[in-house]
């Protein structure tokens, strides 16, 4: 391979500086050279050799006399291979030993030449290093080639130096010198591409003693490691002396550049039945995207389509990261649950149950004395409705085995229901008492605990036989009750008593009270699926507190405009999010405990709560008007996807 010119840069150091002619008469000076070869390419360099040669003779075109004084040094890894003294000429030939050939990129290799007797006569003389380099042959390798010279003996030194030497990118420093007066001192550096002159055009010149910038002056800042050249020169008795030196300012690397993000838009739509989510991003200066609940990363800009599933629902919030080295933002979309479709469902409808896989949809209508069994999705009616006297509560098993109903009055009962074919299940009905209004079913389906009436407890039935085995007395009458996912404790929101009871399942008894606030109503209860908060709904709040510690949580209470006296909770089934239902339906993220967004129901009263076992679809019970002359509805909320960038 034939190589025109080094690989490598290279950089030729004298010591003393300028380099000094020996007197006429006496000892010889002494000197030192070194030639530095730095891998400036941003690779691996190989390399098979070094070649330096120096002239030898006693003119001015010649360095020293005697070679054979020279003391040369190789870098470490490497070594002197050979000394050649062809006419008029010394090379001293260096090669790596074994495993030293490859010149990491950055990194130099110092060769330095000790005890150098420089001749007697000023001049300039000629230096040149040959680069083994490309697997090239000695006589075809590149040479460096530079000039060297020497002045009259006696005219003094120059000292150059920067400080500091290293600096962060964009920051400053300052270029020092000092030398004979009489000589003419220039700096050249490159910047941008370009040269750059001190002085410049039309400044006055550098004195022999100075620094640049001067005090009062800009800084001068860099963004690159820059060399910067000092360049002496003097006319002497007619000849012309010229000598350079350099020195290095080390510059760290540019921070990483701040990423932006242009846009992170969310969109909701229906692919016939199937809900899917549209997120599209554009980003700027990113060199990582990452998508929260999106596995891997993302392209800098893209589009993705996310179908939710009950195995994969949908996150309370997707928040995009542009990240560059250290830097990021963010952009988040989020999403409040709008109405979708609305359809009549008799007079006064009470509440609603939907089977946990999702399949029916169901809703109680008092005085329609009917019990309505709708498409979740299509919100048509699948069966029925079905004769129900005075049908109230509704809830269904966690195993879809059945649905109970309160009835009543005059005859309030409980009654269960095959959920297909809505035949009346074995030990129905079975008397209550009075008409309840909430009913709860134990996470593995085998009670059933009913609530809401007017006397003071919670009455515990037995799915299998529909048999009453207990009943817990409280203070006051009873309104919502939530289980923890173990079935081992109930809590039951105690209306205007201001508090929560919580009750032992296996012993059914009270065994402490929760307070809430002494001067709201509460009204209902819910646990999230992790068992980590216990949600309690007031008439103007919602507070959070820890199932086992019964602390209240910081960002407690949450206030929820709308709530007034017939309040619901409920959780999705991942537990990410928990619908609150007043006047208004409103979200809840439960990681940060947080307000997503309300929408109106616009209705004079909403009375049920469900929701789908995918989290995407809610369902509420809505009344408008009063008693028997109200117009009911069920309603279908699905997500609208909210914030985000462009």
């Amino acid at each position: 391979m034939f190589l025109t010119r080094p690989i490598l840069d290279y950089d030729v150091i004298t010591d003393p500086f300028p380099l000094l002619a020996s007197a006429e008469t006496g000892n010889l000076n002494k000197a030192k050279f070194t030639a530095l070869a730095t891998n400036g390419t941003g690779g691996d360099v190989v390399l098979e050799g070094i070649i330096v040669q120096l002239p030898v003779g006693s003119d001015a075109s010649t360095l020293t006399l005697d070679p054979s004084v020279i003391g040369p040094v190789a870098p470490l890894g490497w070594t002197l291979a050979s000394t050649q003294t062809p006419p008029g000429l010394v090379q001293f030939v260096f090669q790596p030993q074994a495993g030293h050939s490859v010149l990491p990129k950055g990194q130099s290799l110092p060769f330095v030449f000790n005890n150098i007797e420089v001749n007697r006569t000023p001049g300039t003389f000629a230096v040149a290093i040959t680069e083994g380099s490309g697997n090239c042959v000695p006589h075809d390798c590149p040479v460096y080639p530079t000039h060297i010279t020497k002045f009259p003996n006696g005219w003094g030194q120059v000292s150059f130096w920067v400080s500091p030497a290293n600096i962060p990118y964009q920051g400053n420093t300052t270029l020092f010198w000092s030398g004979p007066q009489g000589a003419t001192y220039t700096i050249q550096y490159m910047a941008n591409g370009k040269v750059v002159n001190i002085p410049a055009q039309g400044d006055p010149p550098l004195g022999n003693n100075g620094q640049y910038p001067g005090q009062g002056k800009p800084a001068l800042t860099l963004e690159t490691t820059t060399v910067f050249t000092m360049n002496v020169a003097q006319s002497i008795d007619n000849q012309e002396f010229h000598a350079q030196q350099q020195v290095t300012v080390s510059v760290g690397p540019p921070p990483p550049p701040i990423p932006k993000i242009s846009k992170f838009h969310g969109s909701v739509a229906m692919d016939r039945s199937q809900l899917q989510l549209t997120l599209s991003w554009i980003t700027e200066r990113a060199d990582q995207i990452t998508i929260t609940g999106v596995p891997g990363l993302q392209p800098t800009s893209g589009e993705m389509i996310i179908r939710p599933s009950t195995n994969d629902p949908l996150q309370s919030s997707y928040t995009l990261e542009a990240r560059s080295g250290q830097n990021k933002v963010t952009s988040t979309v989020s999403f409040i649950w709008t109405e979708n479709k609305r359809v009549p469902v008799g007079e006064y409808p009470t509440q609603c149950a939907i089977l946990p896989d999702g399949s029916r949809l169901f809703c109680t209508s008092y005085l329609s004395n009917k019990v309505w069994t709708l498409d979740p999705v299509k919100l048509t009616n699948l069966a029925g409705p079905f004769g129900v006297f005075r049908a109230y509560s509704i809830k269904a098993s966690p195993d879809d085995a059945c649905v109970y109903v309160t009835e009543g009055p005059p005859d309030c009962k409980l009654s269960g229901y095959d959920p297909i074919t809505f035949k009346a299940v074995s030990g129905s009905p079975a008397p209550t008492g009075t008409l309840h209004r909430y009913l709860a079913v134990t996470p593995d389906s085998k009670r059933i605990y009913v609530s809401g009436g007017l006397d003071e407890g919670v009455l515990v039935f037995e799915a299998s036989r529909l048999k009453q085995v207990a009943k817990v007395n409280l203070a006051r009458p009873a309104r919502g009750v939530a289980f923890t996912p173990d079935g081992s404790r109930a809590f039951v929101a105690m209306g205007q008593e201001g508090v929560v009871s919580v009750i032992d399942t296996e012993k059914l008894i009270e065994i402490k009270t929760i307070p809430v606030s002494s001067f709201t109503f509460i009204q209902d209860v819910a646990v999230t699926p992790d068992d980590k908060q216990l949600y309690v709904a007031d008439s103007d709040s919602v507070r959070i507190f820890d199932p086992v510690t019964f602390q209240q949580f910081k960002e407690s209470p949450i206030r929820v405009s709308g709530l007034g006296y017939g309040a619901y909770l409920e959780p999705s089934r991942d537990g990410r999010l928990m619908f609150v239902l007043g006047a208004s339906l409103s979200v809840i993220d439960t990681t940060t405990r947080t307000l997503v967004g309300s929408s109106r129901t616009f209705c004079t009263y909403s009375t049920g709560l469900a929701v789908s076992p995918d989290g995407l679809r809610v369902f509420v019970v809505a009344v408008t008007g009063i008693a028997r002359d109200s117009n009911a509805e069920m309603l279908t909320f699905l997500p609208a996807a909210i914030g985000g960038i462009g």
